[in-house]
């Protein structure tokens, strides 16, 4: 079964911050200051569980009329099972219950094929975001 959830306890948002820890800052090497910005608080935490494990996390922030959706990421060993395409809706599904029907996301270079396939379109030129290639994308749906 896989389910996200909004962080609502302590363990939840530790979770969180730990797959966070595990995608970006091991694996990518990125620096803590960039990955944990003074933006937090007022982010929306999520995590995604996959048989029961946290194994996916993101997060929403609202601005303006849309949704940005940030931070996505799925733990190595459960990546190109389809997990980080059902993130990714239900972060969006989420924004449309609350009346937000547009998204944008900052996407590393590498992935906008996955982006693409989404729905989503490249909206900016290529910039770098803590060293890494990236491209701002937007969909309304």
């Amino acid at each position: 079964m896989k389910k996200l959830i909004l962080c609502t306890t302590k363990d939840q948002l530790v979770d969180h911050y730990l797959i966070r820890k595990t995608v970006f800052i091991d694996e990518q090497k990125i620096s803590y200051e960039d990955e944990y910005d003074f933006t937090e608080k007022e982010a929306l935490p999520f995590l995604l569980f996959h048989q029961g494990i946290a194994v996916g996390a993101s997060r929403i922030r609202f601005e303006n009329d849309y949704a940005k959706l940030e931070r996505i990421c799925i733990l190595k060993p459960y990546r190109g099972k389809g997990l980080g395409r059902i993130l990714l809706d239900e972060m969006m599904d989420y924004s449309r219950k609350l009346g937000v029907n547009k998204f944008e996301l900052g996407a590393q270079a590498y992935a906008i094929p996955f982006y693409e396939k989404c729905g989503f379109r490249v909206i900016s030129a290529l910039y770098y975001d803590a060293g890494i290639p990236h491209f701002k994308m937007k969909k309304e749906s």
